[in-house]
């Protein structure tokens, strides 16, 4: 039996194989209880990865922060989306597209900081790490997350 299965956090779809699929391999949400994790904000944005940056999805749920990168097919322009079509193809098929994922009780600080001489926020979990993000309406976001501290 090959069901298809759309995530109702991502809205990526995949085959479940048996229906042995329990969370999204896209996003990691739970497919089995589906009304565990709500969706409170998303918005388009960019991570900063080391001296990369790179677009996604910030979204926010009642569990967790996370981010999901951008089909590089999409964003990679002409040349990009040829060259990018092969990653296409490989991130289509794991599926995989989580940039990070923080759990709310695990996220330590909420700071401003710069990116490219814009504003951004960095989020810093409670192992050091160091997230930050470049967001349109930085303060209400800021304001939201600062909330789980």
């Amino acid at each position: 039996m090959n069901e298809k299965i759309k995530c109702h956090i991502c809205n990526h779809v995949t085959k479940a194989l048996d229906g042995s699929l329990l969370n999204c391999p896209a996003c990691g949400a739970d497919l089995v209880n589906t009304t565990d994790e709500i969706i409170q904000k998303s918005a388009r944005c960019s991570f900063k990865k080391s001296r990369l940056l790179q677009h996604g999805t910030a979204i926010l749920t009642n569990k967790r922060f996370f981010w999901l990168k951008d089909d590089p097919a999409i964003t990679g322009g002409v040349v990009g989306g040829i060259i990018g079509s092969a990653v296409a193809a490989a991130l289509s098929e794991s599926g995989n597209r989580l940039g990070f994922s923080i759990p709310l009780t695990e996220i330590a600080a909420i700071e401003d900081s710069r990116m490219n001489l814009r504003r951004a926020i960095t989020i810093r979990n409670k192992n050091g790490q160091d997230y930050r993000i470049l967001i349109f309406r930085r303060n209400n976001w800021k304001k939201l997350l600062s909330s789980y501290l």
